[in-house]
């Protein structure tokens, strides 16, 4: 497609050190650059989801496809998905498995990192009760992933026995 808002973006994704990045964020960059006051997020994410230049991952259970993770970590990835939103890809980059991993654990730990800061600073009051279990059981599905995709990254650690 050769329209100046899918230009923008493949500019934009082919000059930015991360592989992934939040769809809301390039739709917020175009519009400061005023590119984008007929379009709104729904609509952009059809366009690039339209042209091949783009893939556009629903969130990490979708960019976590595979045999990569035990099943029951599986499980936890729909609970991660609002979290993290829609990512787009810029196809013609050229990166290897292990960028993405690597990419992948860095974006979990700091989604890990924001859960637990807000859980610390939620107040201790019956009505932030749900809140805290719901932090805290992301907070357990993210740092399962986080773990099991550093040990995909550099293998399990190998334990020593006195044997």
């Amino acid at each position: 497609m050769n329209d100046p808002i899918s230009n923008q973006t493949a500019y934009l994704l082919a000059k930015k050190p991360n592989i992934f990045t939040p769809l809301e964020r390039l739709y917020n960059v175009l519009a400061d650059q005023g590119l984008m006051s007929w379009i709104t997020l729904e609509d952009y994410r059809h366009l690039l989801e339209t042209d091949g230049r783009f893939a556009v991952f629903a969130g990490l259970s979708e960019a976590l496809t595979g045999d990569t993770f035990a099943s029951d970590a599986s499980l936890g990835l729909g609970v991660l998905d609002f979290l993290t939103g829609p990512w787009v890809l810029l196809r013609t980059r050229r990166f290897s498995t292990t960028e993405v991993m690597q990419e992948l654990l860095l974006y979990l730990h700091q989604m890990n990192e924001v859960l637990e800061t807000t859980w610390h600073r939620l107040p201790n009051m019956p009505e932030s009760e749900q809140t805290k279990d719901n932090l805290l059981h992301m907070l357990m599905w993210g740092d399962l992933l986080e773990h099991q995709l550093r040990d995909t990254l550099t293998g399990p650690e190998k334990t020593e026995s006195g044997n």
